[in-house]
């Protein structure tokens, strides 16, 4: 047994609480109850999932806890971009050093479909040259997808292309299989995977530094010459103050949940590329993300 269960052998830890801050259903979701059924059957201790997805509440509550590693946030990365977008004071807390990031459990890319209305368009050259002969129309359902759209005018001359933003991803897809826009910037892959496999949307590239193994054919935008990479992410948080050991623990409980037979490929189906399990380089990762919302910049990570 590779856990350092000896962290918590002998602790006070009644219960551990992993606080998810989406609601349940979907990725987050199962993956955060992958890691709770793996440390009871581990370690012996109840495991549990507590979905707070109302604002930043679960990150206000897992702030609070006591730094013992009983308790953990299960994060989404609109806590960072909201961070880097609106300031520290104003959303009342600091991502950075409220808490320390054991690891990063799920990282994912976006990824940049062609919808129907575009049938001609099978490949990022494809796109590329479509701008050139006329306006592109875009849809994006996030902040770092209107980041993705001002870079992609700025890098490819698409001056008179346009962006309709939605506040969801369903809303987005299915407009986009619809035939109401040329393009879209999907946050997550996993979004649009179901259409992709059912040939209602073509991939042309996605964000991450490494191809998707479940879309081994599409390229990421830094092979395509725009050295641009960007995720989205959840990392595994404890609060402040939390001990090396405590820290490890969930370090390898990330390793661990990886590691159970069928649990990577169906996080690949999801459009996952990989995690981290070292904290110091899950701390610049985020960090690097975190500092390139707030600049609006892109570039190597």
């Amino acid at each position: 047994m590779t856990i350092s269960i000896n962290a918590f052998a002998n602790t006070d830890c009644k219960q551990i609480t992993i606080v998810n801050s989406v609601p349940p259903g979907g990725l987050m979701d199962q993956s955060a109850r992958d890691i709770a059924k793996l440390i009871t059957e581990k370690t012996g201790i109840p495991a549990i999932v507590d979905s707070k997805p109302a604002g930043a509440q679960a990150l206000q509550y897992v702030k609070q806890q006591k730094p013992d590693g009983c308790t953990v946030g299960f994060f989404r990365a609109t806590y960072f971009i909201n961070q880097a977008i609106e300031g520290k004071d104003k959303v009342d807390y600091d991502i950075m050093n409220d808490f320390v990031h054991a690891g990063v459990m799920l990282k994912y890319v976006s990824m940049i479909v062609a919808g129907p209305k575009v049938p001609e368009v099978k490949t990022w050259n494809d796109l590329v040259k479509m701008t050139r002969t006329r306006p592109v129309n875009i849809s994006s359902a996030g902040a770092i997808q209107d980041v993705i759209f001002n870079d992609f005018v700025d890098q490819y001359k698409a001056k008179d292309s346009v962006i309709v933003r939605y506040k969801g991803m369903t809303p987005q897809l299915m407009d986009l299989v619809g035939g109401h826009h040329d393009i879209g910037f999907t946050a997550i892959a996993a979004n649009a995977l179901q259409f992709v496999n059912e040939g209602k949307l073509t991939p042309l590239a996605v964000t991450g530094e490494h191809r998707l193994k479940n879309l081994p054919n599409v390229p990421t935008l830094k092979e395509l010459g725009w050295n641009y990479v960007d995720y989205a992410y959840t990392p595994i948080s404890l609060p402040a103050g939390a001990k090396p050991e405590a820290v490890k623990f969930w370090s390898d409980i990330i390793k661990e949940t990886w590691a159970v037979p069928g649990t990577a490929e169906r996080y690949y189906t999801y459009g996952v590329e990989s995690f981290d399990t070292n904290p110091a380089s899950s701390k610049a990762f985020l960090q690097r993300m975190l500092d390139k919302a707030a600049t609006k910049k892109t570039g190597n990570q």
